[in-house]
Order: structure tokens, then C-alpha cells, then sequence
């Protein structure tokens, strides 16, 4: 009769990754909106230097959580799911996506086959447009629905 062993465990596994560091920084500017950037990957990390900005006295609007993942598989096309205040999106397993509205936080994972070019040119758009949407809808949310109409009604 074989004997099993049992192995403690101390922590629940981390299966969502939230607990990842990212050490490596940078302050974005992408139109009107101010991004703090976090990520685990230097590679992640020297595409987005390109739209790095070295603007110390404003607060960053957004923040970005950008994990890097060992996931191979390619992407896919994207499919964006709202359900307030939380947008998910999916460009497949290489690439995942929440956006939390109301903290204005970005978190991804970024699998091995997302490489600079498609970093660049697939996911940052849509990591832009959701940071945007985001924006709009923290807008607003301030401002009453009846100024919005009267506001949209004037500038027509």
C-alpha cells in the first residue's frame, strides 16, 4: 500500500497573479490622460518609454498594471465586455484585460507571444481606448444627465 503525502500549504495559491511585483515604472501621456504604468517585463517596459513623460507635478489619472504572463498562444480579436464599473477585455489568452472605473486601474496579462510589434500596434490601442472609455464615463458620472443633453443640444 503506497502512503500519500499531504503538503502544507500556508498561503492559497495566487492563481490571479495579484500579488506579482512590478518594479519597473513609467509616467505616460496619451492624449488628455495621465498614466502610471507598473509592469514586471522590460521588454513591456521599453515599448512604453516611447510615450513616456517626465511630468512630476501632475497626479497620474490612471494607473496601469501590466503582468507579463507565460502564456504562448496568440492573439486573438478582441471582445469587450461592460459591466459598470468594471470593463473586461479579451484578445484571447495572450492578452486580458480589467478596468475598474471607479479606482481608474488597468490590470493585464500580457502572454510571451505579445513582442514589441504587437504591443504596439494591437494591445496599447486598446489599452488607450479602454483607459479612455474609462475617462469619458468617470466625466460623466460628474456631471448631471440633464447638463450632458442640454451640453450635447448647444454644441449641435
Amino acid at each position: 500500500m503506497k502512503s500519500s503525502q499531504t503538503a502544507l500549504c500556508t498561503e492559497p495559491p495566487d492563481l490571479l497573479k495579484r500579488f506579482v511585483p512590478t518594479p519597473l515604472c513609467a509616467s505616460l501621456q496619451f492624449e488628455n490622460a495621465l498614466v502610471h504604468v507598473q509592469t514586471n517585463d522590460l521588454s513591456i517596459l521599453n515599448v512604453l518609454r516611447e510615450y513616456e513623460t517626465h511630468s512630476a507635478s501632475r497626479h497620474p489619472q490612471f494607473v496601469w498594471k501590466l503582468v507579463r504572463d507565460d502564456v504562448q498562444l496568440p492573439l486573438q480579436p478582441p471582445t469587450i465586455i461592460h459591466h459598470d464599473p468594471v470593463t473586461f477585455a479579451s484578445m484571447g489568452p495572450a492578452c486580458l484585460v480589467a478596468v475598474d472605473h471607479e479606482k481608474r486601474e488597468l490590470f493585464a496579462f500580457l502572454g510571451i507571444a505579445v513582442d514589441a510589434s504587437t504591443l504596439r500596434f494591437h494591445v496599447l490601442p486598446l489599452l488607450h481606448e479602454l483607459t479612455q472609455s474609462a475617462s469619458v464615463r468617470a466625466t460623466e458620472d460628474l456631471i448631471p444627465d440633464h447638463k450632458i443633453s442640454s451640453m450635447s443640444t448647444s454644441n449641435a
